[in-house]
């Protein structure tokens, strides 16, 4: 009742505006609609992930360079699940990041190949009868006994227990039901139906792809104190110049990664700077980049974050968002993925000899995707580690995991000398790499210039 007063408040305000403007042309709900639109309530989750790709000029599905060569964006989205106040809040974030990324990719699997299975049924029924009906056409019907001495041994026992039970149950138990079997609405008969229809729809998809390559361009979290929500969203572009070069670091083929246009320092691109609310950009970036340093060599960046759970747990923070973005540079290589999605909605409706009409509706929906990756990951360093307190003002660590070519073989190398038995007089040296609930967006881009693609 609140609701339909709001509605109708709402509706009467409308109308007054129209009055005011001579606009009689549009409709009531149609002028809400547009109001409640520009209030900007209609937003989608991942709305600025969607922004991101209209601004680039991206379709969300296959895309053409302007040299022919094709690829694919795809917009993933996922909610936190923890609560604001929550101290797992940060891992929460890296979760839904790594929900969102692996959205993009079932994406792009599902446009490469998906499986539908479809059963419809729809039925119309109608049942009409008129006067009474003759007992002897019913089978259920039995004739009823004569006398006491016609009863079978079933019935004089359902004759007594009705007796004793009778006899037994007080009469304020027998008022009380009573009372409770009037006040219970009547169960409608099938005799009573008139007309029904019904209809089902029950769809499966399955689809199944190894995917090769699909980095990030852009990652944004949306929290709102209002909706007390956090919804993360991914932009995933697909190429086949990025399927090779993932290769090329597989199979250690590292000349196919350098001499490249040359970009900027890792480090650069990691950056520190904060955006108009005052937010670290690096606080809403999650997943794998792909791009080209200083010296031209095909990098890859992958960042995670966690939070620290007790007053000891800082280092095992660290060590576990280190080993979740080593492991996203495993997941950007390759990656098998199934998916499977299921729909099933059911709605009949029911005519009654009185002339009543029932409506009932029913839906289900699924949707799983399971992906394995697996690999070895020579060269990675930490190029950037930090710590401080999340939007919720809660502890975290975040780490930056870098891979380069030349890493790599530095790792090749290293790997090479242990593998030989010492030599006497011999020695080797080792050299290691020596941040109360607010509206905010936090996340970043990069590696999305075409030629990085």
């Amino acid at each position: 009742m609140k609701n339909i007063l709001l509605l109708g408040i709402a509706l009467l305000s409308t109308g007054n505006i129209l009055a005011q403007t001579g606009d009689a042309e549009i409709d009531p709900m149609e002028a809400l609609f547009n109001m409640a639109e520009s209030s900007g309530a209609m937003n989608t989750e991942g709305q600025s992930c969607y922004d991101y790709i209209d601004k680039k000029g991206w379709n969300d599905g296959f895309n053409e360079k302007s040299d022919g060569s094709s690829y694919f964006v795809s917009v993933g989205v996922a909610r936190v699940q923890a609560p604001w106040s929550s101290v797992n809040y940060a891992t929460s974030m890296m979760n839904a990041s790594i929900t969102a990324q692996l959205n993009t990719k079932s994406n792009l699997a599902q446009t490469m190949s998906k499986e539908i299975t479809s059963k419809i049924i729809t039925e119309i029924k109608q049942s009409y009868s008129e006067g009474k009906k003759p007992e002897f056409l019913d089978p259920n019907v039995k004739q009823p006994a004569q006398n006491y001495g016609e009863l079978g041994y079933r019935e004089k026992f359902e004759l007594l227990v009705n007796q004793q039970l009778d006899k037994a149950i007080d009469p304020e138990t027998k008022e009380a039901f009573d009372k409770q079997a009037a006040a219970r609405p009547q169960l409608r008969s099938l005799d009573e139906v008139l007309n029904s229809q019904s209809f089902q729809d029950n769809v499966t998809a399955k689809s199944n792809a190894t995917i090769r390559g699909m980095k990030n361009v852009f990652t944004s979290f949306d929290t709102s104190s209002s909706s007390n929500q956090t919804i993360a969203c991914v932009v995933g572009l697909w190429s086949e110049k990025l399927a090779k070069q993932v290769d090329a670091i597989t199979t250690g083929n590292y000349d196919l990664l350098k001499n490249q246009k040359p970009g900027i320092p890792l480090v650069d691109y990691i950056g520190s700077e904060k955006n108009k609310e005052g937010y670290t950009k690096l606080l809403g970036t999650y997943g794998t980049f792909v791009v080209r340093n200083e010296k031209g060599e095909i990098s890859v960046l992958s960042y995670a974050q966690e939070g620290i759970k007790g007053s000891t747990g800082e280092q095992i923070a660290f060590q576990t968002a280190k080993l979740r973005a080593e492991r996203a540079i495993i997941q950007l290589r390759q990656e098998n993925l199934d998916v499977v999605q299921a729909s099933s909605n059911q709605e009949i409706s029911t005519e009654f000899t009185d002339g009543m009409v029932d409506y009932y509706s029913e839906s289900k929906n699924s949707s799983r995707v399971a992906a394995a990756a697996q690999g070895t990951l020579k060269g990675s360093a930490v190029v950037k580690r930090w710590k401080g307190l999340h939007l919720n003002q809660k502890p975290f660590v975040g780490v930056v995991v870098a891979w380069t070519p030349s890493g790599a073989e530095l790792a090749s190398k290293a790997q090479d000398v242990f593998s030989e038995q010492p030599k006497e007089g011999s020695a080797s040296n080792r050299q290691g790499y020596s941040p109360a609930q607010v509206d905010a967006t936090v996340g970043s881009s990069m590696g999305d210039d075409e030629d990085d693609f």
